[in-house]
């Protein structure tokens, strides 16, 4: 009696090559993933350092004539960096950070960290038409709108109105004075293309007139997204927080506030 004997399957060689090729794509999309979290980590940490040290700078008493009336906080950082112009901050949000100004060169910190250092999410900055040291009607900060929540992407949140409500209030310091600002508006808009009509919102820096106030505020209360109760009123001093938003090409999201002290 014949005994039959199993045949041994052969891999086809295709087969071992495609399984090999997505190992291969497998291994490198979770290499990126890894290698953008810790980027994203050391960036964060890196910014949570500079805040605890303006906490903890903040405590220093003040003592006149030092540092030219720099506030206690911001000397150490302002001498590390003479590009420091203020500082943000939002209570209960992420959005603890340095503002950057570098007029000749105004996208300097597009992608660069506090130590001057390429970091993908970059560091909040000034327009470079705006002067954080002299009366200004409307000072623009820009910032990225990061997937992981960091530089400007809790901003995201004021989509809710209910966002809004839990945290009216943006604080930005200069280096020589403390500044509150209550939010007036959110906004949802696109960057029209040259020649398009379309709401400049950031090309809004200096009112030459009351007319010219007021119709920015005419636009800006008919592209808000809720009521917020705010108007600003002709004399007020302005701050908006823009950056980029998804929800078409070339997408904008900015946050408004009037000064009140």
């Amino acid at each position: 009696m014949k005994h039959l004997r199993g045949k041994t399957r052969r891999t086809s060689p295709l087969l071992t090559i495609c399984l090999i090729a997505a190992l291969v794509v497998f291994c490198f999309s979770l290499w990126k993933i890894v290698s953008i979290l810790y980027r994203d980590y050391q960036s964060e940490t890196a910014f949570d350092d500079l805040a605890q040290r303006v906490s903890s700078a903040s405590q220093i008493e003040e003592s006149s004539g030092e540092e030219q009336g720099i506030l206690p906080e911001y000397r150490e950082l302002a001498r590390e960096n003479p590009d420091l112009v203020g500082w943000l901050k939002i209570d209960g949000t992420k959005i603890n950070y340095p503002v950057m100004a570098t007029p000749t060169d105004p996208q300097f910190y597009l992608r660069r960290n506090f130590q001057k250092n390429y970091d993908y999410s970059g560091t909040p900055f000034l327009d470079y038409r705006c002067d954080a040291g002299l009366p200004s009607t409307n000072l623009v900060i820009y910032g990225h709108c990061m997937k992981n929540g960091g530089m400007f992407g809790q901003l995201e949140q004021y989509k809710e109105k209910e966002f809004y409500t839990e945290h009216p209030i943006i604080q930005f310091d200069t280096l020589y004075e403390r500044r509150t600002y209550e939010i007036a508006a959110v906004i949802l808009t696109q960057v029209p293309a040259d020649g398009e009509e379309g709401f400049r919102y950031y090309d809004f820096i200096q009112a030459q007139s009351q007319e010219e106030f007021d119709g920015f505020i005419r636009s800006l209360r008919e592209t808000a997204l809720y009521e917020t109760g705010i108007t600003p009123q002709y004399g007020d001093e302005l701050i908006t927080l823009s950056t980029c938003s998804y929800h078409t090409q070339d997408g904008r999201l900015a946050v408004i506030a009037r000064r009140v002290s």
